[in-house]
């Protein structure tokens, strides 16, 4: 205590009074750099334990914890971000396929009536007044056709005059 300056007169006296107090505490003073003091009784003999650090120790300790802190948000923000987009696209795969199962045939790989009716529907609502017209196709006896030749001949004679239709 001797050792301090007398500009920190008033910080030695308060820290004399909690001394003969048998207090613990903390303090700071000016020692040609700015220091922060912690003091414990030991509980003998009137002893004290006290550490002294310097302001500019405490800043760089500071500032490292604060660059561990901000590298470590700037981590979790990105993880964050990775992950709401992976959920997104997650979720446009599964519209995707949802929506394959829903409107396609799957035999022909084509749209299927439900897909039809929607995009009818919709034509109706936009286009202008015109002529339209809908080929409706049915095929006498195909399930003989199934029976003799097989569900998979039966599909690629569906196939086949799916692709005749289109041309």
């Amino acid at each position: 205590i001797s050792g301090i300056s007398k500009k920190n007169s008033g910080s030695v006296r308060r820290l004399r009074e909690k001394l003969k107090a048998n207090e613990k505490g903390s303090c700071s003073y000016t020692d040609g750099e700015k220091q922060y003091a912690y003091y414990r009784p030991l509980g003998i003999n009137n002893w004290y334990v006290v550490s002294t650090v310097s302001e500019s120790e405490v800043k760089d300790t500071y500032k490292a914890i604060i660059n561990i802190l901000s590298s470590l948000y700037i981590f979790l923000i990105v993880v964050f971000c990775g992950g709401i987009i992976y959920i997104l696209i997650y979720q446009e795969r599964q519209r995707k396929k949802l929506e394959y199962y829903a409107y396609v045939d799957r035999v022909t790989g084509k749209d299927n009536d439900t897909k039809f009716i929607l995009d009818a529907d919709e034509e109706l609502k936009t286009s202008r007044k015109g002529i339209r017209a809908i080929l409706a196709v049915d095929i006498n006896r195909f399930k003989m056709i199934n029976e003799v030749y097989g569900v998979s001949k039966g599909n690629k004679v569906i196939i086949s005059l799916d692709k005749e239709l289109r041309s």
